[in-house]
């Protein structure tokens, strides 16, 4: 299975799989979500990007990382950074947020309880972060970083010491305002009004997106049900299905 963009360039399966995370490519989902009127409408952005980046996991060295990158862009900032957080014990990106914070930035997180304890969460609430957590059963299991309102990191890699240098990880880097905003808006619902899990409503501002020459729908657990986004996908496959999972416990 392959994605042709407008521009006639092959995406491939792992391009398609990584991004599946969180972002589904493609129109097959288009036919699935007839119904919907909020996917009826594309926002282009024709020099907005997409990258794909790797964990590559090195415990020894602790270099290189993308702690590294994520911490550049993070000192990059100039008036806001979000963080969603599932686990967060990143010393580098703890001290990039400082920094940020030092210099007038904007920082806010979101973490789920679970994870709430690290010296490292109690260190950027002791700075004046605030960090909002998710004290529910279930848990909040986002693992995204919004800057500056047009940058969005997002993927399978949480921000620790083992989902950078011990686990196999990746992530999605994509500069695009609409997606920012996007999770701008999910963020918020955790952040300003509290609304986790089954209370966040559907409000996704632009679930379609051309992005460059790549068309990105884009859906949020559990309000937008990317199970069925996904499985409208794998039922347009003719001839081979490849995925890759941590776990894998769906019927």
């Amino acid at each position: 299975m392959t994605l042709k963009p407008k521009g006639g360039r092959n995406f491939g399966l792992k391009e398609l799989l990584l991004a599946l995370f969180v972002i589904v490519i493609g129109g097959a989902t288009q036919q699935f979500f007839a119904g919907r009127t909020d996917l009826a409408t594309v926002v282009n952005e024709p020099n907005s990007s997409l990258r794909i980046a790797f964990t590559l996991p090195d415990a020894a060295n602790r270099q290189g990382g993308l702690d590294e990158a994520l911490a550049a862009a993070i000192d990059g900032a100039q008036t806001r950074v979000d963080v969603a957080a599932y686990d967060f014990n990143l010393q580098s990106l703890t001290d990039a947020l400082l920094r940020a914070h030092a210099a007038g930035v904007t920082v806010r997180m979101v973490i789920d309880a679970d994870n709430n304890y690290h010296p490292q969460i109690a260190a950027l609430r002791a700075s004046g972060i605030e960090v909002v957590e998710d004290s529910r059963t279930q848990i909040m299991h986002n693992k995204f970083v919004i800057i500056d309102e047009a940058q969005v990191w997002t993927g399978s890699w949480n921000f620790t010491f083992n989902g950078t240098f011990r686990n196999d990880n990746n992530v999605v880097v994509v500069h695009s305002p609409a997606l920012a905003e996007n999770y701008t808006a999910e963020f918020e619902e955790m952040f300003l009004a509290g609304q986790f899990g089954p209370t966040s409503p559907h409000r996704t501002p632009h679930p379609r997106i051309e992005i460059g020459d790549v068309l990105v729908e884009n859906y949020f657990a559990p309000e937008d049900n990317p199970q069925a986004a996904i499985l409208a996908v794998l039922e347009e496959a003719q001839e081979s299905i490849h995925f890759m999972a941590f776990a894998f416990t769906d019927d």
